[in-house]
């Protein structure tokens, strides 16, 4: 199991790895915000917000467990409001 220091150098490292518009959605999702608002927000599909966000969770290793998806996105709302 990893230690909470070993968990947040794995997401910075994959934060690099993310494309802009993933970085994007990522963004909007930590605010809150649904597909629909998102894709509305930034002028595409509700898919393609589904599909990015996918990628973003596949490239953190994280499953449609919602507690996991949650502690992501809380983590990249603190890391971004530092």
């Amino acid at each position: 199991m990893n230690t909470p220091n070993q968990n947040e150098e794995f997401a910075k490292e994959n934060l690099e790895n993310l494309t802009n518009r993933e970085l994007q959605i990522l963004n909007t999702a930590s605010e809150g915000l649904c597909n629909k608002d998102i894709a509305n927000q930034l002028g595409i599909a509700e898919s393609t917000v589904k599909r990015h966000r996918k990628n973003t969770y596949k490239k953190f290793n994280i499953s449609s467990d919602h507690f996991s998806i949650r502690k992501l996105l809380r983590w990249f709302y603190d890391l971004k409001n530092e």
